[in-house]
């Protein structure tokens, strides 16, 4: 088919991707980095041109000397940018429920939730190792009461370990990494075993709970809070009261005059 028949093309040119499609008002193009970023992009409104054309003015425009255009397929590349661009929304979730964490949690002994991830994450190292099992744990991310300041004292600290391809099933993949009852500063650590293309899902889904269990904790304080008040001003009011039978002007006001003695 003539390139001038086609509806879609996209090239390669020096450290970026370029692709056209048609549309209502001519041709849309985007301008893409070699990661798959969008860099640029618009709406040529000249329908008139070929679409060869048209992507030949963009590449030139991105003054590039020598100018080579590599012709790519141009599927592959929306593909692709498709995974890049959900790639960017899954570090998104990750980075927002992370920062939330970071806002509530209480240190264990004096380390910050940054620094508890990564002892745990050395920890866990060991512990695959030991296994004999062919594990590639990715990531850890803190979970649970811990990631909203909810937790009692010696509640566990829970954590989501992100995983590659394993032959072990979740249930035994938790057995194994929970096998040695791991602890910090005392406190037992539960790990929840989740693969990488799921942590998004996963974290989603905790943000929901907490963020329920963070209203009703906060309902909760509102209303002992109240009471707490109420029991505490009742006294006050009482001796307010009290005060004010004593003040000088009420005991002036209380008292018979004296009739005076001749």
């Amino acid at each position: 088919m003539n390139t001038n028949e086609k509806t879609e093309l996209a090239v390669s040119v020096s450290d970026k991707y370029v692709s056209i499609q048609t549309c209502d008002e001519g041709y849309d193009y985007s301008i893409y980095s070699m990661s798959f970023d969008l860099l640029d992009g618009g709406i040529i409104e000249s329908p008139e041109i070929p679409i060869q054309e048209a992507l030949d003015d963009i590449v030139e425009e991105l003054a590039m000397l020598p100018i080579y255009a590599a012709p790519i397929d141009y599927a592959v590349l929306r593909e692709k940018v498709e995974a890049a661009e959900e790639q960017d929304t899954v570090d998104g979730i990750v980075a927002s429920f992370r920062y939330k964490t970071a806002l509530h949690f209480d240190t264990i002994v004096g380390m910050d939730v940054e620094g508890v991830e990564d002892e745990i994450r050395h920890v866990l190292d060991d512990v695959v190792q030991e296994s004999g099992y062919l594990i590639s744990p990715h990531d850890v991310v803190l979970t649970g009461k811990r990631a909203r300041g909810l937790e009692n004292v010696h509640d566990p600290i829970d954590v989501v370990v992100t995983h590659g391809t394993t032959s072990l099933s979740e249930e035994e993949l938790t057995e194994v990494l929970n096998e040695r009852n791991l602890k910090l500063d005392d406190l037992p650590i539960r790990i929840h075993p989740v693969e990488a293309q799921h942590l998004a899902t996963h974290l989603l889904v905790e943000e929901t709970k907490l963020a329920r269990e963070m209203r009703q904790a906060f309902a909760y304080h509102k209303a002992h809070e109240k009471e707490e008040t109420e029991i505490t001003i009742r006294p006050s009011i009482v001796q307010a009261l009290k005060d004010t039978e004593k003040s000088p002007e009420n005991k002036k006001k209380n008292q018979t005059p004296k009739r005076e003695e001749r």
